[in-house]
């Protein structure tokens, strides 16, 4: 499941009632508007391991995810722990998780709507490094990438063709473009049984086949 929230802390509520009632194994969020004072131990959810990475220096952005313990979720890295300061430089947030148990690289980004056609080609190069460098020590994982993409269309059709990704979802998911993504490996497209669209932005991704 993935939602832009512009702001879990007057959501969290509501995505405590998404997760329990729908029952899903991910909820992946954008635009969190979190900072370092936020404590992780506010937005525990049981059952469930929490995931972030605050925008540093700008007001908004950010990304998070609960990911359910039992897929044994790894946080790989995150634009907070990079050298160089290219998500400074881009202005985007973005974290890689290793889920264990189905053999699955999560990606999750925020990419703000004012970036150039450079910063999406930093950004282009530097997740296909990073990808490249996971799938040498995992070659049988699949890709799951998902987020605010913003109509950054030449990093998202970079790496689609990079890594055989497919977009699932196919309406519009704020006025009249599809600004939220979720790009999966095309080996797992069959796996999809349908991806909605509602609001307040969620996009919910059925899977009917067990990954795992």
């Amino acid at each position: 499941m993935l939602a832009n929230v512009r702001s879990i802390l007057n959501k969290f509520d509501n995505i405590v009632v998404s997760i329990n009632s729908l029952n899903v194994d991910m909820f992946c969020a954008t635009e969190t508007w979190l900072k370092s004072p936020h404590d992780n131990k506010c937005f525990a959810i049981p059952g469930y391991s929490f995931l972030r990475c605050d925008r540093a220096q700008k007001i908004w952005g950010g990304v998070c995810c609960w990911i359910r313990d039992s897929l044994k979720p790894k946080l790989l890295f995150s634009t907070s722990n990079i050298n160089g300061s290219i998500a400074n430089t881009c202005n985007f947030e973005i974290i890689f998780i290793n889920l264990q148990l189905c053999n699955i690289l999560l990606i999750i980004a925020y990419i703000p709507p004012a970036s150039t056609a450079d910063q999406q080609s930093k950004l282009s190069k530097y997740i296909t490094h990073k990808i490249d460098d996971f799938l040498l020590e995992h070659p049988d994982n699949s890709i799951v990438l998902c987020g605010d993409f913003n109509k950054s269309d030449i990093c998202t059709s970079s790496l689609s063709n990079n890594f055989s990704l497919s977009n699932c979802v196919t309406t519009t998911t704020r006025k009249n473009a599809i600004l939220d993504l979720i790009l999966v490996s095309d080996n797992l497209i069959d796996s999809i049984s349908e991806c909605l669209v509602g609001p307040p932005i969620y996009i919910y991704l059925l899977v009917i086949t067990t990954l795992y």
